[in-house]
């Protein structure tokens, strides 16, 4: 999805399908003229080489990232493009956003006052920092239904930062790699021609 976003009730808010051509979104971005966009990394990724083609043609004071790992490649495209860093974040529908970059960019800051966080490593042992193989994440908010040890198979490198200017006492993702448990096996078939004689 891709809309500018604000907390004013009198902003108009667009939201534009993620499988929507990219010539149709181009055009109707153009014509919209957001100043803010959250939008998946690859769809940003697009976007920036459009601009870049002169394609696209819109002012963007504020960048947002969610649902798939930020490149560099795309974050040095949009610094060159608008002048401004992308802020990103990770989270999910069922937790709501669990982290997000500050103006220092030096890592998504974990939420750790409205969840429990704890990073996994492959064999299973809780990490408090270093690469995880995965998360389980309590949320400590919400009354629908309660999350506790939820699984979230994405996989950070987190640190802890403590002379950080921005949240010294919350670690942060410096990374992400991607999920875990996302796999392709490609499975040959064998054919056995028999030849007769």
């Amino acid at each position: 999805m891709l809309f500018p976003q604000s907390p004013d009730p009198q902003r108009q808010v667009k939201v534009f399908p993620a499988c929507m051509p990219l010539n149709q979104l181009v055009s109707q971005l153009n014509e919209f003229q957001p100043d803010r966009l959250v939008s998946y990394s690859s769809a940003i990724a697009e976007l920036c080489n459009e601009a870049l083609a002169g394609r696209l043609d819109v002012q963007l004071n504020r960048i947002m990232s969610n649902s798939e790992p930020l490149s560099s490649d795309t974050r040095q495209k949009a610094l060159a493009i608008w002048g401004i860093n992308i802020h990103n974040s990770w989270g999910s529908v069922e937790l709501g956003v669990a982290g997000m970059e500050g103006q220092d960019f030096d890592g998504i800051i974990l939420g750790e006052d409205f969840h429990i966080i704890e990073a996994v490593d492959s064999s299973g042992n809780i990490i408090e920092s270093g690469e995880a193989d995965h998360m389980l994440v309590t949320r400590l908010f919400g009354t629908t239904m309660p999350l506790i040890r939820y699984k979230m198979t994405d996989s950070p490198t987190i640190e802890w930062k403590l002379d950080a200017s921005e949240a010294p006492a919350y670690r942060r993702i410096t990374q992400l790699h991607g999920r875990s448990d996302v796999w392709f096996y490609y499975v040959f078939p064998v054919y056995r021609i028999r030849m007769s004689k």
